[in-house]
């Protein structure tokens, strides 16, 4: 069932030759010299014990660790440590009640039987035989060592992204009061941290002085990145700079340019747009004057030094202009994403005419 066999045949014609060798009438009884160590209850081909054989006969080191459930399998799987990895092996009495299990496995591995599941790494289930295969993690050498015994895994390299992901994004979320919808994943890489606060602990603060596998989490909102420290279980969580004097709590200028007339008209002054201190973003109009007109609107606009709106691209409306003159302020929506915008203008609704513009630059 497994591709790794044991050939017997050498020992069974080996074994009347070493029995013919002791004195006559006497037969000598052979022992092995080293001990059998039971590697499973099963009995049947395709089952618990081919598989551990399989994985002795290619040199690994297997350790059981004892019995283990998971709610979304009908039966009780056994834990066994391969060469330092916790591998979940899950015996059925047949291959149909195996299929009836492992056809519940969804192809990310995020769910198993209607039962949705947030793991703390990259899920890899196989299905082979009368066994189900469970391995957390995304030690490649593992992935392979296993899919060479039991084939191909049922679930796809890539599913979704560790638990500390999630923890992280629900913590910017509340920091920034922002909807996690709003927030984007940018990427996640395994760590180990120098201490059990993740080497970001407070001056006051007691830190076990151990080794922390864990992740470094990038997220990214409303043009700027947030990196988080996590524990490999997402339990703890910290955001690197927070508490801490940096740009991130002054306001900062992401980009400015200034205001030029468009088709005859006047512009004047400077457009800036700034990153407040709790992630939020206004563009502000400084020493800012234009041509009076009626229904005249602010608006970013992806096109760069736009001559009319057939040249707004993707826009964002910040509202009805306050004053022709004059500093002011628009907050600009969380959803913005700054850097998909290269001009701020002056527009006339009503009569589809732009008065000014401003190219945004850094």
């Amino acid at each position: 069932m497994f591709r790794n066999k044991v050939s017997v045949i050498g020992l069974l014609v080996l074994l009347p030759i070493l029995v013919a060798c002791g004195p006559a009438g006497q037969v000598e009884e052979i022992t092995d010299p080293t001990p059998t160590v039971p590697v499973s209850s099963g009995i049947e081909t395709g089952g618990y014990a081919d598989f551990v054989d399989s994985l002795r006969l290619g040199g690994v080191v297997i350790e059981p660790s004892g019995e283990v459930e998971q709610p979304f399998f009908s039966v009780t799987g056994q834990s066994i440590e391969v060469d330092g990895a916790q591998v979940q092996v899950f015996e059925y009495i047949d291959e149909p009640a195996r299929e009836a299990d492992s056809s519940q496995i969804t192809p990310d591995g995020s769910t198993v039987g209607g039962t949705s599941i947030s793991w703390v790494d990259r899920p890899n289930f196989w299905a082979e035989g009368r066994l189900i295969v469970l391995y957390v993690g995304s030690d490649e050498s593992v992935v392979n060592m296993l899919t060479r015994i039991l084939g191909e895994p049922v679930t796809q390299a890539t599913a979704l992204p560790p638990y500390a992901v999630v923890a992280a994004e629900q913590m910017l979320s509340e920091e920034l009061s922002l909807s996690v919808e709003e927030i984007d994943y940018v990427s996640h890489e395994r760590e180990d941290w120098p201490d059990a606060c993740l080497g970001l602990g407070g001056v006051d603060e007691i830190c076990a002085q151990v080794i922390t596998p864990g992740w470094r989490v990038v997220l990214r909102a409303g043009g700027r990145e947030y990196v988080f420290r996590a524990d490999q279980n997402g339990e703890v969580v910290r955001r690197e700079g927070a508490g801490e004097p940096s740009e991130g709590d002054v306001p900062t200028v992401v980009a400015q340019g200034e205001f030029v007339g468009v088709a005859g008209h006047q512009g004047a002054g400077t457009a800036f747009v700034v990153r407040l201190p709790d992630g939020s973003a206004v563009l502000r109009l400084e020493e800012f004057s234009v041509t009076d007109g009626p229904d005249l609107y602010v608006y970013l606009v992806s096109g760069a030094e736009p001559a009319s709106s057939a040249d707004f691209g993707e826009y964002v409306d910040l509202g009805l202009l306050e004053s022709n003159e004059g500093n002011q302020e628009y907050a600009i929506p969380g959803e913005a994403d700054l850097d998909d915008y290269q001009s701020a203008v002056i527009f006339c609704l009503a009569y589809d005419v732009l008065f000014a513009s401003a190219p945004l630059t850094e």
